[in-house]
């Protein structure tokens, strides 16, 4: 197995190409690793600790997550098996791609859509009027229509229903391998799943014990599926930087993966949050070379500005280990 695993799951933002860069700045004596906001899980499924505690506020991510995670896997693959047959989906993991291209009556830049397209639409609508949303079979449903849809992305409407449209790839032997490796993983590790935000008290009780505690929250200033309407604004930000002064406060060790800056917009709320713990944080700039950045440089910026920040440890950073 690769020394790093992909999430299951496609999500905006993921942080799989710097991993490396995230896990050499964190503190190595804590058992115990909560991934709040963990999206697609792509950090805490990675993280080197004893305990992985995943936290979302999606229930629909949570879910699915835990589903993989959680069963047999020759369970998951024959259900997800069923499923294609069931709605005529393409299925190139086993029959591979050129099987159903040799199929098209001319070459476009469609990929497998033209083929998909009435059996995904009818996957779509079963799984919208499903009450149950959390049982196997509506979340591997829920699973098959990221895979199959536009992007593979996961957005819902206001009424709670799936709602992208059919896309060009389907499950293929690379879907594959993510959730083998990813369901492997999970048998391996302690891995807990649960829904919920940072506002939660019973959430922020679990965070002040003995853990460390990765953020990688929606960005106020970039533009994305969790920020349609109105998921994060000001107000959720300035309560997420209330929430690391209880986190220094309690000397409760934290990371949050940011964007600091995007062309001429600025996170500005992070900035001067920055800007007054000086003392009690370090800053580190991912860029295309990785380097550490401290808060002068942040003045300097131009571009965008990916930022790791890292803070609550015991008297900042003087006595560190």
């Amino acid at each position: 197995m690769d020394k790093y695993i992909k999430s299951p799951i496609n999500y905006t933002g993921n942080k799989f190409r710097i991993l490396d860069q995230i896990f050499e700045k964190l503190p190595k004596n804590k058992h115990k690793f909560i991934d709040l906001f963990c999206g697609g899980a792509t950090v805490g499924i990675n993280s080197n600790y004893d305990e992985v505690i995943f936290i979302d506020k999606n229930p629909y991510i949570i879910n699915l997550l835990s589903t993989l995670a959680n069963n047999d896997i020759n369970k998951i693959i024959n259900k997800i098996k069923s499923i294609i047959q069931e709605y005529n989906l393409s299925y190139s993991a086993e029959m591979g791609y050129k099987y159903y291209s040799l199929q098209k009556s001319e070459i476009d830049n469609n990929g497998l859509k033209f083929f998909n397209k009435q059996g995904y639409y009818k996957l779509r609508e079963d799984y919208n009027s499903t009450k149950n949303k959390n049982s196997f079979d509506s979340n591997l449903k829920l699973y098959l229509l990221i895979i199959y849809g536009f992007n593979n992305d996961i957005r819902f409407n206001n009424s709670g229903g799936f709602n992208l449209p059919v896309g060009k790839t389907d499950f293929n032997k690379n879907n594959l391998k993510k959730i083998t490796e990813f369901n492997l993983r999970a048998k391996g590790k302690k891995f807990i799943f649960m829904q919920g935000s940072f506002e939660d008290e019973e959430i922020e009780q679990l965070v002040f014990a003995d853990s460390f505690v990765y953020m990688d929250p929606p960005y106020l200033i970039t533009t994305a599926f969790y920020n349609e309407n109105k998921g994060w604004n000001l107000e959720e930000e300035k309560k997420l930087l209330s929430f690391m002064d209880k986190l220094i406060k309690n000397e409760t060790p934290f990371a949050l993966s940011n964007i600091i800056s995007r062309d001429n917009a600025i996170n500005q709320p992070l900035f001067d949050w920055i800007k007054g713990n000086q003392e009690l944080i370090e800053i580190h700039e991912i860029n295309i070379n990785y380097s550490s950045a401290s808060y002068n440089k942040l003045v300097r910026y131009s571009k965008d500005k990916e930022i790791l920040l890292i803070g609550g440890l015991k008297n900042g950073f003087k006595n560190r280990k």
